[in-house]
């Protein structure tokens, strides 16, 4: 039986902004150099106990999922990236008239998955610190600002 487990090299990190609010952009996502690893992204599925008193055993209910808040990139803060970031960090300061800006994680070509989407938020980069016999580093920080989606890939420029 063939495996068909697709492997992360050639996968891609982009960026776009919205044309109009509240509307995924479907074009002109630009890609992020430089990103060396994506941690786990998925909804935390919080509950409520709401057990009677008089259950021999616990009931829940769902809470409202938890994307967990800020989604760190791990980067290596060389030129070609720190290129990329100022140009998405320009387009993300001027957004205006409620557009936000939209990150995908696409997998590598041939592999037939959709690509992963959410709206974010960015600041400035920190240091990234040193370490004896280690490439420069950094951490890129994203912070969820609505819902995640799977989407068909839209190539990055």
């Amino acid at each position: 039986m063939p495996n068909n487990a697709v492997n992360s090299p050639g996968s891609k990190v982009s960026w776009a902004v919205e044309t109009v609010a509240g509307t995924r952009p479907t074009t002109g996502f630009k890609q992020l150099k430089g990103v060396t690893a994506v941690p786990p992204i998925a909804n935390d599925l919080p509950t409520h106990d709401v057990t009677p008193i008089d259950a021999a055993n616990r009931h829940y209910i769902m809470a409202l999922p938890d994307p967990g808040g800020t989604i760190g990139l791990t980067v290596n803060d060389a030129k070609d990236f720190r290129d990329s970031f100022d140009e998405m960090k320009t387009a993300y300061d001027a957004l205006a008239d409620g557009k936000r800006l939209w990150i995908q994680i696409s997998y590598p070509s041939g592999s037939e998955l959709d690509s992963f989407f959410f709206p974010a938020d960015t600041g400035d980069l920190g240091f990234g610190g040193i370490d004896v016999d280690t490439p420069l580093g950094n951490t890129l920080n994203f912070a969820v600002t609505g819902d995640f989606t799977w989407a068909t890939a839209v190539d990055p420029t």
